[in-house]
């Protein structure tokens, strides 16, 4: 297994080669998007993604002593759209899209009904301190693509999960008492997750900021590039910040 910072030289290092084979084979442009040891590679047809396929094998294996899975390796059409680092990229209609993946989505629905069902007997309040860091970091890795209608998604769900957890810990309780209980109207919100001194994230609270691409060769494992990257850094806390000074 390699390190982050060896893997990004080593597929740097293949990027340039491939892009010299291709242009030797005649396949047109070649790019290669990393992150770490996952990669991606376009082409403009399938053929050519299919001829690349035993060259990168091959090229991983002589340079850097690594197999390429097969099993984990898809050929397919930007149109059908793939998942990468959690997203699914694809196009709609000519207009390319990057929303979380939907295992992503259930995966971390299935971590929030986990920690309900050990924490049936739990009092609110840890229950929403348990969920809110969970909540809030799932949202913020998702909040520079098109996430909206998945974070909307997955609230309703959560709250349908809430509203079993308080009925399973009132059984005898009608179902007016669990709403004015437990899902208070806060301000303009309904179904607030709360017990008075503490209340529950929602993702649809969290601010989607657009990825702002990166310059060109710039690398954060470059010392030269160090002031670039602390600088975008920043850009992007201060937008945060503006959008948690709007919520309150």
């Amino acid at each position: 297994m390699l390190s982050p910072l060896l893997a990004v030289i080593a597929l740097h290092g293949m990027e340039e080669e491939l892009k010299q084979i291709a242009l030797r084979m005649k396949l047109g442009s070649v790019n290669i998007v990393t992150y770490a040891d996952d990669f991606i590679v376009t082409c403009r047809t399938k053929e050519q993604a299919e001829q690349l396929v035993p060259i990168i094998a091959e090229w991983l294996a002589d340079n850097v002593g690594v197999e390429l899975s097969l099993e984990k390796t898809r050929v397919t059409h930007i149109n059908d759209g793939f998942d990468f680092l959690g997203f699914h990229v694809r196009k709609y209609k000519g207009k390319l899209l990057i929303k979380p993946a939907k295992d992503r989505k259930l995966a971390v629905l299935r971590k929030i009904k986990s920690i309900l069902d050990s924490n049936k007997q739990a009092k609110a309040s840890m229950v929403i301190r348990l969920l809110n860091p969970i909540i809030r970091g799932w949202g913020n890795y998702y909040s520079t693509q098109v996430s909206k209608r998945a974070f909307a998604y997955c609230d309703h769900r959560i709250n349908q999960m809430l509203w079993r957890w308080a009925k399973r810990r009132h059984p005898k309780k009608s179902a007016q008492w669990i709403y004015q209980r437990y899902f208070p109207r806060q301000g303009s919100r309904n179904w607030a997750f709360s017990d008075g001194g503490y209340t529950l994230a929602t993702m649809a609270d969290v601010r989607i900021i657009r990825h702002i691409k990166i310059q060109g060769r710039r690398s954060p494992h470059r010392p030269s590039d160090q002031e670039y990257f602390e600088a975008r850094q920043e850009q992007l806390l201060l937008k945060r910040l503006n959008g948690f000074q709007m919520v309150l």
